[in-house]
Order: C-alpha cells, then sequence, then structure tokens
C-alpha cells in the first residue's frame, strides 16, 4: 500500500490542479486533465486492500451519481464533480490529522472536505463579491428583494441561540466558539447583501456567447423571457446544454448567466489543505 505522505501530496497536486484551472482558465478544465486525474485516482485507488478498495469504488460511484444530478440540476460543474470523486480515490477515509488528536470516526475523508470548503466559501463570499466585483446595474433592477436588516439580525440571533443550546447540552471548545461566530456574521452578512451578491455573479449576454456547462440566473429573467426560450428550445433550464446551444444560437435577446462566481476548486483546494491538517472541522467544537 502507498505511504500516507505520497497519497497526501497526490490530494495536494488534483486539487491544485483544478484550482489552477478555475481560477485562471474561467472554470474551464480540459478533458485530458479530467481523465488523467481520474486515473490517477484509480492507480492510488488499487494500492489498498481489497476490503478498503471496495469502499473507496463504491464511495466514488456514490459521489460521481449524486454530483451528476447536482450538474444537471445546475448547482454544480462538471469538473468539480470529477474533482470530488479523484479526491476520494486518491483517500477514502480521513485520516489522523496532522495537527490535532481528534477523533475523526472513520468518516469520509470528501465528507471533511466539503465542510471545510463550504465554512471558507461562506467567509470569502461577502469578502469576494462586495469588495472585489463591480455592480451589475442591470442585474440589481431585475433581482427582487431588498437588504434586510432584520432577516440578518434573526439570522445571526439564531447562531447565537444555536451556540447556547450546544455549549449547555454538549460543550463547546474555544476554537468551536470562534468558528461558530466567525461563520455566523458571515452568514448573516451573505443574508443582508444576497440580493446585491448575486447581481454581481451575472453578465448578461447573447445565446451565441453561452458555452456547455454555464448556469443561467433564472431568477433574474421575466416569466416572458423564460417562455420565450422554451418556445425555442425543449432544453432550456438552469444548465446551458448544446442542444440550448444549437437551437438559441442566432437569437438576438440577453439572457443572464453566472459568470462572475466565485472559483469553487479554489475553496475545494482550501478544504483539502485543512481536512490533512485538522481534519473535519465540526469535530473541532468537541470540547
Amino acid at each position: 500500500m502507498l505511504s500516507y505522505s505520497l497519497r497526501v501530496f497526490g490530494l495536494l497536486v488534483v486539487a491544485l490542479i483544478y484550482a489552477g484551472f478555475d481560477v485562471f482558465n474561467k472554470r474551464n478544465v480540459p478533458n485530458t486533465v479530467v481523465y488523467a486525474t481520474i486515473a490517477v485516482g484509480f492507480l492510488f485507488s488499487i494500492t489498498y486492500p481489497l476490503p478498503i478498495l471496495g469502499l473507496d469504488l463504491l464511495l466514488a460511484l456514490a459521489i460521481g451519481s449524486l454530483g451528476y444530478v447536482a450538474y444537471k440540476t445546475g448547482f454544480l460543474g462538471a469538473g468539480d464533480i470529477y474533482e470530488f470523486v479523484a479526491l476520494s480515490l486518491i483517500m477514502p477515509i480521513q485520516p489522523s490529522a496532522y495537527l490535532t488528536g481528534v477523533q475523526q470516526y472513520q468518516l469520509p475523508f470528501i465528507f471533511s472536505v466539503f465542510v471545510t470548503a463550504g465554512y471558507a466559501a461562506v467567509i470569502m463570499m461577502p469578502i469576494y463579491y462586495l469588495v472585489f466585483t463591480k455592480k451589475n446595474r442591470e442585474a440589481e433592477k431585475r433581482s427582487s428583494g431588498k437588504k434586510s436588516a432584520f432577516r440578518a439580525l434573526m439570522l445571526l440571533v439564531s447562531y447565537l441561540l444555536l451556540l447556547i443550546f450546544i455549549e449547555y447540552s454538549l460543550g463547546i471548545s474555544v476554537a468551536g466558539l470562534i468558528l461558530m461566530m466567525v461563520f455566523a456574521c458571515a452568514a448573516s452578512l451573505i443574508s443582508y447583501y444576497g440580493t446585491e451578491i448575486n447581481s454581481r455573479m451575472v453578465e448578461f449576454v447573447y445565446p451565441s456567447k453561452l458555452e456547455e456547462g454555464d448556469m443561467l440566473a433564472l431568477n433574474l429573467m421575466t416569466r416572458k423571457e423564460i417562455s420565450f426560450f422554451k418556445s425555442r428550445s425543449r432544453r432550456f433550464g438552469r444548465l446551458v446544454e448544446r442542444s440550448f446551444l444549437k437551437d438559441t444560437n442566432k437569437i438576438k435577446r440577453k439572457v443572464p448567466v453566472y459568470r462572475n462566481s466565485i472559483p469553487l476548486a479554489f475553496f475545494v483546494l482550501i478544504g483539502t489543505i485543512l481536512s490533512i491538517l485538522v481534519g473535519n472541522i465540526l469535530f473541532l467544537f468537541i470540547t
């Protein structure tokens, strides 16, 4: 069986490759890279003993299946799914963390990556969109809803009540207290600026400028616009598919598309690194 250090190296290389393409190549990962990382994942996988190999392959199949559903419904890019599968094949079970001695309960490694990447994304979203992106006036005009201090405050109070419950029922560590409060503040900011953040993710382009795998912002389209495109293509939906591109290529009506979305693979890289160093951050809440 391959050494743990070599597996960690493989994880970091794969996560870094996807993050690089996600950030510097407009979220496009070449098929050759995708196939190569999956092949590398299988090579790592077959070095496990038979029982672990079976678990590894079943876990990868489950991730791929769930990821495909998320892709077809427009919530994940195809490249993200392949990255999750590759990472899971390389390291199916969460090992002991380098920096903590917290029990990891033999949970899937990719679960730790999901949790940590999600946490990092929530923390960074208000900073990234409100500081480093420009306002989109057209999207703001179409957006429904306004800033809601009350909604953000209620969310913050809800997290505070949850924190009190955890403290009195289970106990919470200092690290857990800090993590929860930072997350609560970031989530409240997202709630308050939700409409503006969503509008900054979007560009309005003609269908001829769309690419297969793009995600349409259907919430920024009127019923009349949605009906128009549905009448032109049976494959109209949140996910831009090849048949939709073919049916609407010559239409001169712009559609809102998520072109300025925060790079998910960057947070998967962060999640991979932190999962190796500290394990699943949920267990840091334990006193």
